[in-house]
């Protein structure tokens, strides 16, 4: 199979380069090479035989819609499947080239216009990291049509690469935009979300909606109400407990139930959210998914003395007693990986301020705190502190 990969690719590329080619022989070659892009061996073979030019100009003027569709997918295909090649696809302009394909997209039925969704928002998605400035004007003019976009490929359960990418793009243009954000909602992005994380739940692509979910939580109650209702908790716990797969899954699940805690702590009890936030406590060796845990614990036991006896119960206060002399808790970030990018740029910039604000003995110190007065409540204790003291 690789040897006809090695042979049928620059073939493949150089036939699709003919000018008098008919529509229907387009098509076909363009399918044809869409079947041969299974890994990132193959996404490099388009690249170096000079495929990126030519997708991008078959994109543009194809002479169907039909073609149109077979260059942008082979395009987001590249795009999802090798990291390391997506500015080479964004350099040969093809975040454009979706853009307009997305504003056709309305001249289309809803299947058609499906498809284009499928193809234009998780290419999008991958690309945005490496965007030129001017590309990323045109994407946030173009960002009510692509966020709708985003949730429909959300909601049409179309794997877990587009899911992921998908949730992603709606992060990217939600964050710091009301109006994006309201849109995301009004299209129903949160049940979309939880839709995603359950189907991603056997394949390590949790991350990235649970990223998602954490963003749009952190804005409002009502949000994190929403997320209650829609019965995510459980998933988001789920997550929590996949220990030993991929970074952005735990650490994503930890920061959802750590702003999640803020506003549902009891969703997160009921749903067995202390037993897992101490189980990944003791045993992740990623201090962003420790801080992140150890914020969603603080933010429970600084709830009510029931959810401090939980977690007393469950072992948490003496793992963080023991993480407190660690340099777990020190702010410091494993050395960067491609694959830690964005969530190291959630840790610097996005991070709740129950993160920023954490020290492990808060926790300790709330679990020894009584009232001086009747109407001094646990979780007020740290702006009374003149009169709330350690037993």
């Amino acid at each position: 199979m690789a040897q006809r990969q090695q042979h049928d690719i620059p073939a493949l590329l150089h036939r699709l380069s003919d000018d008098i080619l008919q529509s229907d022989d387009v098509d076909e070659l363009l399918s044809l090479l869409h079947t041969l892009l299974g890994d990132e061996a193959a996404c490099q073979q388009i690249v170096a035989a000079g495929g990126l030019p030519l997708l991008v100009q078959r994109l543009q003027s194809g002479a169907s819609m039909a073609a149109k569709l077979g260059a942008g997918n082979l395009l987001t295909g590249i795009a999802c499947k090798a990291p390391d090649l997506r500015p080479d696809v964004a350099a040969a302009g093809a975040i454009p080239a979706m853009l307009q394909l997305l504003h056709d997209a309305g001249r289309h039925e809803q299947q058609q216009a499906d498809s284009v969704y499928l193809c234009v928002a998780p290419g999008i998605g991958a690309l945005f990291e490496h965007s030129t400035a001017d590309d990323r004007d045109a994407v946030l003019a173009a960002g009510h049509s692509l966020v709708l976009a985003a949730v429909r490929v959300l909601q049409l359960c179309s794997g877990p690469m587009p899911c992921k990418f998908a949730a992603g793009l709606v992060w990217e243009l939600t964050d710091a935009n009301e109006g994006l954000l309201a849109a995301a909602i009004a299209a129903g992005v949160v049940p979309a979300l939880g839709t995603a994380l359950r189907d991603s739940a056997n394949n390590g692509q949790r991350g990235m909606p649970c990223h998602a979910l954490a963003h749009l939580i952190a804005h409002s109650e009502p949000l994190a109400g929403e997320v209650v209702a829609c019965g995510i908790v459980p998933d988001l716990v789920d997550a929590l407990s996949g220990f030993g797969q991929s970074f952005g899954e735990q650490f994503g699940a930890a920061h959802a139930v750590c702003n999640l805690a803020k506003f549902r702590s009891q969703a997160v009890v009921d749903a067995g959210g202390i037993p897992a936030l101490v189980q990944l406590l003791r045993r992740s060796p990623d201090g962003r998914a420790v801080q992140g845990c150890a914020g969603a614990l603080a933010n429970l036991g600084l709830t009510s003395s029931e959810s401090t006896q939980a977690i007393a119960a469950a072992g948490g206060l003496a793992v963080l007693r023991r993480l407190a002399r660690s340099r777990k808790f020190s702010g410091e970030e494993p050395a960067a990986t491609p694959a830690h990018v964005r969530s190291k740029r959630l840790w610097q910039d996005k991070r709740p301020a129950a993160l920023r604000r954490l020290r492990p003995g808060a926790l300790l110190q709330a679990s020894r705190v009584r009232s001086a007065h009747p109407e001094c409540q646990r979780a007020d204790w740290p702006a009374h502190r003149g009169t709330c003291k350690p037993a």
